[in-house]
């Protein structure tokens, strides 16, 4: 799912598809990699079991801090089968299940829905909303609070923008809210987990603004996904697997610069104890606008 994996294949030669399509219990193996939400390997193995053949092998690894362990008994519950171990070493382990005749996983996958903005701020966006996301995609169960933060301040946002890019979309919270704010206004939607640019796109198509909107299933390494921009809305990642990494962030703000108009505005909305502001201090004039409840809003002006 995730944007950086399939560059990293794909440079190595490996034959890859975004997306996979075609009979069902067709492939002897597949191999899913523990997310950092069960949500998110329940989604992948449930997935994975659709295209195996009968009696093909499920094969599930992760780090034990990601909860693999947990994960792998999970599944062998909803399965009603016991894992074969393969490998366990200090950081991680690697199992296997069978794939039986009826599909046991999908019963347990629950629909989210949830709502594109807090009630107080829902109509300074069009009214009440409500966003779907699939299974594993970020914040898939409530409205990150982090998001609820830089909303309030986009409600605030005293100019009109033409061009809005979202680095980092999720299921689209902030791109959708600004274009049902500003109907004129067309927006890019970019993020590397392959759900979530899914999910955005099925939102957006839903509410009726796919025609002023462009998804992109972009890794932030990669160059920006849109230009002339006037509006940036950045809700950045701080970790890669569990380990806490500035990198992904520092390269959605290097991404931004690029894509910006001469004149532009950033929101950025970031946990309180996150160091950001020298960097973004290098790409425009630096303010805070918000900091309550464990995180704070930036806004980024240029020109």
């Amino acid at each position: 799912h995730q944007r950086a994996q399939y560059l990293r294949a794909a440079a190595a030669g490996l034959p890859v598809v975004d997306e996979v399509d075609g009979p069902e219990r067709r492939w002897g193996q597949a191999v899913v990699h523990v997310a950092k939400g069960w949500a998110g390997t329940l989604a992948d193995a449930d997935a994975a079991e659709t295209m195996l053949a009968i009696s093909g092998r499920l094969v599930v690894c992760g780090d034990n801090q990601l909860g693999a362990a947990k994960a792998i008994a999970r599944l062998g519950d909803l399965l009603g089968q016991s894992a074969t171990l393969l490998a366990q070493r200090a950081h991680g382990r690697i199992a296997a299940f069978t794939r039986m005749e009826a599909r046991r996983l999908h019963p347990h996958i629950q629909p989210s829905h949830i709502p594109l903005a807090p009630p107080g701020l829902a109509s300074a966006f069009g009214g009440d909303a409500v966003l779907r996301a699939r299974a594993g995609v970020f914040s898939g169960d409530a409205l990150d609070e982090g998001t609820a933060a830089l909303l309030g301040a986009l409600a605030e946002h005293p100019v009109a923008p033409r061009r809005i890019l979202d680095l980092g979309c999720g299921m689209g919270h902030l791109a959708i809210a600004a274009m049902r704010r500003w109907p004129a206004a067309e927006a890019h939607l970019a993020d590397g987990d392959h759900r979530a640019i899914t999910s955005a796109s099925e939102n957006l198509r839903r509410l009726g603004l796919s025609d002023r909107a462009v998804v992109h299933w972009w890794d932030a390494f990669e160059p920006a996904p849109a230009a002339d921009v006037d509006l940036v809305l950045i809700n950045p990642p701080f970790h890669t697997g569990v380990a806490v990494d500035f990198g992904p962030a520092k390269a959605m703000f290097r991404a931004a610069a690029a894509a910006s108009a001469p004149r532009s505005t950033w929101l950025i909305v970031a946990n309180r104890r996150l160091p950001y502001e020298a960097e973004l201090s290098r790409h425009g004039t630096l303010r805070a606008l918000l900091a309550a409840d464990g995180f704070k809003v930036l806004e980024v002006r240029r020109g």
